[in-house]
């Protein structure tokens, strides 16, 4: 368990005033007082009592790992979570806002589809470089050969330029996508809790506003909210996986020809149509259960 947002804040707090306590022991210590060791039993007391307080205990391997407030402080304080460093400098930042628990939740399942996003970039920057490396080859041996006419070493040229416009269209493709994502992010960041809400799809959020503005009791809406969770988290398996099928299209099937290959591509877009079709009866459904409340309003 790592503790974020307000709980980490208060924490650190209680951690703060911990320490000046601990730095005062330590001025008496040197000054040859709490020789009984009363002070520093104390402390440790009010050290432990700080850990359960905010249900820690199982972070703490043992009794003197809590001895000291710097320690107990490093091992509480998440490390770092994403693998890019700005997309992790940005979740500490989050970490410091007033954001609640469900929001954190939230939040950082859209972090995380952001390193994916910035881990599938790098995949794809890898698989064109190594195209490229292997097509600099092939013309290297295309040039040291007699056989082969100008006619053909032109035609091969075009086939190869047209191949390298699409791979780099699918690469500008992808950093877009992942400089729009930080600018979302950053976005909510930012502005706080103002434009924040509970889900992250468009489409999810519409139905939410107005299942809020429609006749539903608190306990309908906390229902209907759960929906909408499941809903949204079968869209995101659906993006997933038609970025998963556009990538294989655009990059994998030229550097791999195989009937395994081909066999994975048509599973995959089989179980792309199926959750689609999912989605689609899911949304008509909630969609016109909201929409019959709203018009009794």
């Amino acid at each position: 368990m790592r503790l974020s947002g307000q709980k980490l804040k208060n924490l650190k707090s209680d951690l703060k005033i911990q320490d000046k306590e601990e730095l005062a022991l330590k001025k008496l210590k040197a000054e040859k007082q709490d020789k009984n060791g009363a002070k520093e039993a104390q402390l440790k007391k009010n050290l432990k009592a700080i850990v359960a307080k905010y249900g820690i205990e199982d972070i703490l391997e043992s009794d003197s790992n809590i001895a000291n407030v710097d320690e107990t402080q490093d091992i509480l304080v998440e490390k770092q979570l994403f693998k890019d460093k700005k997309l992790d400098k940005l979740w500490r930042k989050v970490q410091s806002s007033k954001f609640d628990d469900e929001q954190l939740k939230v939040l950082k399942e859209e972090f995380k589809r952001q390193q994916e996003k910035i881990d599938e970039y790098h995949k794809l920057f890898d698989v064109v470089e190594h195209k490229e490396q292997r097509s600099k080859a092939a013309d290297e041996q295309m040039e040291n050969s007699i056989e082969i006419d100008l006619k053909v070493k032109d035609e091969k040229r075009k086939k190869k330029k047209k191949k390298q416009s699409v791979d780099q269209q699918a690469l500008d493709e992808k950093r877009k996508e992942v400089k729009e994502g930080y600018r979302t992010l950053e976005g909510i960041v930012s502005s706080g809790l103002t434009n924040f809400t509970h889900f992250e799809e468009e489409k999810v959020q519409e139905l939410w506003k107005l299942a809020q503005k429609s006749d539903f009791t608190e306990e309908e809406l906390q229902h209907l909210k759960e929906e909408l969770k499941s809903h949204e988290n079968r869209i995101k398996k659906l993006r997933y996986l038609e970025e998963q099928l556009k990538n294989e299209r655009l990059a994998g099937k030229h550097l791999y020809d195989s009937d395994e290959i081909v066999d994975h591509g048509k599973h995959l877009k089989k179980r792309v149509e199926e959750i689609n079709y999912k989605v689609e009866k899911t949304h008509r459904y909630i969609e016109s259960k909201i929409m019959q409340r709203h018009i009794e309003l």
